[in-house]
């Protein structure tokens, strides 16, 4: 990931055309995570029902655009988060939640970290996005890049959904002791 990041601008932008397929929309300008289900996926496995209402519309609204063969693993992945069968859900169930809590933050900090060097490629390789004149690769705005990844804080406490730090203690604060 990094040598990209070495990447100039402009080079990127020369190539990015190539990357647009059939499935993706005439607006698509480039490759696009909107096209791959598996951090959407990774998300509902971690936090399932206990995602924000906006991060759950937007799952549903993009579930078209997944590719059909990662739907049975996604249809699972949500099948087991709306019966409470998440990481967070196991966590409160064993009822020891300090030492698997923090392998839970870490996983939440990992995430954050790939959406926040994310950010910064989309900063870097599309200029006027932050700005709100152009759209990204899969026609997404800013504000959708930042409701997923809250840019405030250092890398390692960032969570990508408001509230989750919030969530995590509430869930702490409820679990007995073994």
């Amino acid at each position: 990931m990094q040598r990209f990041h070495d990447l100039d601008a402009k080079a990127f932008d020369q190539f990015r055309v190539f990357f647009a397929s059939k499935e993706c929309p005439v607006k698509m300008a480039g490759p696009s995570g909107l096209y791959s289900s598996k951090i959407p996926t990774l998300d509902i496995l971690l936090s399932g029902r206990h995602l924000p209402p906006h991060m759950n519309e937007f799952l549903a609204a993009h579930d078209i655009s997944y590719p059909k063969r990662e739907q049975p693993t996604r249809t699972a992945v949500k099948q087991d988060a709306a019966n409470g069968r998440c990481v967070l859900d196991v966590i409160h169930d064993l009822g020891d939640p300090e030492s698997l809590a923090a392998d839970y933050a870490d996983l939440q900090a990992a995430l954050s970290k790939f959406r926040s060097t994310h950010m910064q490629a989309v900063v870097k390789f599309i200029p006027g996005l932050i700005e709100g004149h152009k759209l990204g690769t899969g026609g997404e705005s800013v504000d959708l890049l930042r409701a997923r990844n809250s840019m405030h804080g250092d890398a390692q406490k960032r969570c990508p959904f408001h509230g989750l730090t919030e969530l995590i203690s509430k869930f702490r604060g409820r679990c007995p002791r073994a």
